[in-house]
């Protein structure tokens, strides 16, 4: 092996590292939205202690698919270009429900037809 100076391997090493640490810490603050929702979807729903966590681990199952489908498609694609598609395309489902008024619901339980008595 040779002796290869270390500011020769990459210059933007540093660049790189700092875009994966942000990627990181997209999904630990998604986790962390999951987790502060739980109580608001317990009371919607009238979920047990089982049921949420069956929407935990489901939530965390479908990233994990996610992350495996997007690295297959890196490979076919472009690794940058499906990170860059998947850092824009990330908070574009998200976006209305932040922006919603408060004490509007988007649910079933919100809807006139759920409303009325049985």
């Amino acid at each position: 092996m040779e002796n290869i100076p270390l500011g020769a391997i990459n210059p933007r090493r540093w660049l790189v590292l700092t875009v994966v640490v942000a990627a990181q810490f997209m999904y630990v603050v998604d986790m962390f939205i999951v987790n502060v929702a739980i109580p608001s979807i317990r009371t919607d729903l009238n979920a047990s202690t089982a049921q949420i966590e069956s929407v935990i681990a489901l939530y965390q199952i479908a990233y994990a698919s996610m992350v495996i489908t997007g690295g297959r498609l890196g490979d076919m694609y472009g690794a940058r270009r499906l990170f860059l598609i998947g850092l824009i395309g990330l908070p574009q489902p998200r976006s209305p429900a932040a922006w919603r008024p408060r004490g509007v619901r988007w649910s079933s339980r919100a809807s006139p037809r759920a409303s009325r008595p049985h």
